[in-house]
């Protein structure tokens, strides 16, 4: 093996003469590292968008979610659900009620999702982080109720904070009977907005407003519909899932973050068929390294008789072409791996590649993260082995065959 793999040294890097078999050596390695600098880079800009993407539903969404999954509304006050506040890694947990209710504003009335919430809401979940405007308030200094307006809400009502038209909440009344006044068929509440937060268009449908508030508007006094829960250890969340689960039963769902938004598997997804296609093209740019290694065996049959007479095997001389494929694709792989990451420091330092206008970012998120250069140098020594064997298999066929016999 050492000897094979000097003798390939030479053949690569041989500074006696430059010919067609040296250029294209060199055309090979630099497919390889404008692939691999390529995979790398559009690898971190992917990283970039998930983490901005990731952050704004973390935002939103808690890390554990409790919920029925037949009916409505349960009663906070159920032992069962008191004894999940004893587990170890809860940290905080907060009572929520969902329901539709028609909004009416100066005049345009339409229905969304309103969203009841407790005191220890902003502890689960960090919506005061995505405002676009105003302050996270759900009373003001006199203890009126307030609502917090998601952008899409906003837009559609045409809804801006300070202005002296407040909404009015409709919902039908459980318990209404046929009368001659049907304004008496749904319960109503007035409040005003404190803010108006922007995460993406699923959560920006919503009304966000105090939880007892939407307990007597929607007559589900002392329920809710969820229950939101952030964790001291988010590594062993899955352990405190199933002890949740455990304790509930199978009258709950009780989700994670990836279950409840099938957005998350969306970006698993995305990634590895990036990671595919790129990987699909880094082996186009290697099959350069086929040409190179035939040609390459083709000029130095003349030295294969020398070889055998210095007592090099079959197995060594082989050896001795495919370690200079193998070299090659490894010299693109690490020149590939510099290039990339210097290229995205440089975007990450200086934010060269700015987005258009109209976008709330500078410039192009990108992050690097050592996994990625890992997965992308492995994946150059597969692919760099694989088509070094081929020629190399070949050259056994045609010409070892015959010297030996």
């Amino acid at each position: 093996m050492r000897i094979s793999l000097k003798i390939a040294l030479r053949y690569l890097f041989s500074k006696k003469s430059i010919n067609i078999i040296n250029i294209i050596a060199g055309i090979s390695t630099l497919g390889v590292t404008i692939a691999t600098a390529s995979l790398i880079i559009i690898l971190s800009v992917f990283n970039g968008l998930e983490q901005i993407i990731v952050s704004r539903f973390n935002a939103f969404n808690p890390e554990i979610k409790v919920s029925l999954n037949e009916g409505k509304f349960f009663n906070v006050n159920d032992s069962s659900i008191q004894k999940i506040q004893e587990i170890d890694n809860v940290k905080n947990l907060s009572f929520v009620l969902e329901d539709f209710a028609a909004i009416k504003y100066s005049k345009a009335t339409q229905p969304f999702p309103i969203k009841g919430v407790d005191q220890n809401y902003l502890a689960v979940c960090r919506v005061d982080s995505m405002l676009i405007d105003g302050e996270f308030k759900l009373h003001n200094a006199k203890g009126e109720n307030m609502a917090v307006v998601g952008y899409e809400v906003a837009q559609q009502l045409s809804i801006g904070l300070g202005f002296v038209s407040p909404l009015i909440l409709y919902v039908p009344k459980r318990s209404y009977k046929v009368s001659s006044d049907p304004s008496h068929a749904f319960n109503n509440e007035y409040l005003y907005p404190s803010a108006i937060f922007g995460i993406d268009e699923t959560a920006d449908n919503r009304v966000l407003i105090p939880l007892e508030m939407a307990q007597e508007l929607f007559e589900a006094k002392g329920q809710a519909s969820n229950i939101e829960i952030s964790l001291k250890n988010t590594t062993i969340s899955k352990q405190t899932q199933n002890k949740i689960k455990a304790i509930l039963g199978p009258k709950f769902s009780v989700k994670n973050r990836i279950e409840q938004n099938s957005f998350f598997k969306i970006l698993n997804s995305e990634r590895l068929m990036i990671y595919l296609i790129l990987g699909f093209v880094l082996l186009i740019a290697a099959f350069n390294i086929v040409a190179t290694l035939t040609m390459l065996i083709m000029d130095k049959k003349k030295d294969f008789l020398s070889f055998k007479s210095i007592g090099l095997s079959d197995l060594q001389i082989k050896m001795i072409f495919l370690l200079n494929g193998w070299i090659t694709s490894i010299l693109g792989a690490v020149l590939g791996l510099i290039l990339g990451g210097l290229i995205t420091y440089i975007q990450i330092k200086y934010s060269i590649v700015a987005f258009g206008e109209g976008f709330d970012l500078p410039a192009y998120p990108v992050d690097l993260e050592i996994l990625d250069f890992v997965k992308v140098f492995f994946l150059v020594l597969i692919i760099g082995f694989l088509t070094s064997l081929l020629p190399t298999r070949r050259f056994s066929k045609n010409y070892l065959d015959k010297i030996n016999s």
